[in-house]
C-alpha cells in the first residue's frame, strides 16, 4: 500500500509526463538494487569509488547475476 501511495504522489508531482513510466511497477516483477560507494557524502566534492547492481526477483536475490 505504501509503495502504491508513493508512486501515485510521485506521478502527480512529475513535471515531465514522458517520465511517468518510471513510477509504474516493474513488468516482470524483477528489480535491480544499486549500491554505490563514495569517498564522502558531499556530491559536489567527493568522488564515486564503486557501483554494484544486484537483481531481485520476487523474494529471491539473484547473486549469480550481480555486477560490480
Amino acid at each position: 500500500m505504501r509503495a502504491l501511495l508513493r508512486r501515485t504522489l510521485g506521478r502527480r508531482r512529475l513535471r515531465d509526463p514522458s517520465l511517468a513510466h518510471l513510477f509504474e511497477p516493474p513488468p516482470d516483477g524483477r528489480i535491480i538494487c544499486l549500491d554505490t560507494e563514495a569517498t564522502g557524502l558531499d556530491p559536489r566534492r567527493d568522488q564515486l569509488l564503486s557501483i554494484a547492481a544486484l537483481p531481485v526477483e520476487g523474494d529471491r536475490v539473484l547473486t549469480s547475476e550481480a555486477l560490480h
